[in-house]
């Protein structure tokens, strides 16, 4: 036995080292979209003042404010909670479209360079979606019952055929 013991089906070669640098960048990556994000989303639900000016410089009415703050605060804990995977593509999804929408609005209202600062949002946000985890993923590969093979295909004489 040698001198390291490790748990039963923890492969400990070299893949741990990219699997912990996965770890890191996924989660500083999350880490950045869920701080923007939920900052934003309180700010707006808060009505914070300056929020609301820039909303109104933007061409929103108010309302959209209450719309977007708890859009981004209900994405936010779909993102940092375990599993719910389905749920964290749309929360994807949606941060991305709001990244992108920020821009084209800032860029129609005349703000210049400031239209490009959501796109360090969306650049985060594109990190943190190709590093996720497996278990943070909408779909796993299915086994076969006693295969360690994932299933690539359905089976000859299942109804998919």
């Amino acid at each position: 036995m040698s001198q390291k013991q490790h748990a039963p089906g923890l492969d400990c070669g070299s893949g741990t080292k990219k699997m912990k640098k996965q770890n890191v960048s996924y989660w500083l990556a999350t880490g950045v979209v869920a701080v923007i994000m939920a900052a934003s989303g309180a700010l707006a639900i808060l009505h914070v003042s300056q929020y609301m000016e820039a909303l109104k410089h933007l061409g929103y009415p108010p309302y959209f404010a209450n719309l977007r703050g708890i859009g981004k605060l209900t994405g936010v804990a779909v993102l940092l909670v375990p599993r719910l995977g389905k749920l964290k593509e749309w929360a994807y999804a949606a941060f991305g479209m709001v990244a992108l929408a920020a821009c084209y609005s800032h860029l129609c209202s005349g703000d210049g360079w400031l239209a490009l600062d959501p796109l360090a949002t969306f650049a985060a946000l594109v990190i943190s979606y190709a590093r996720r985890l497996p278990s943070r993923r909408a779909t796993r590969p299915v086994k076969t019952q006693g295969s360690a093979e994932p299933l690539t295909q359905a089976p000859s004489g299942s109804l998919a055929s």
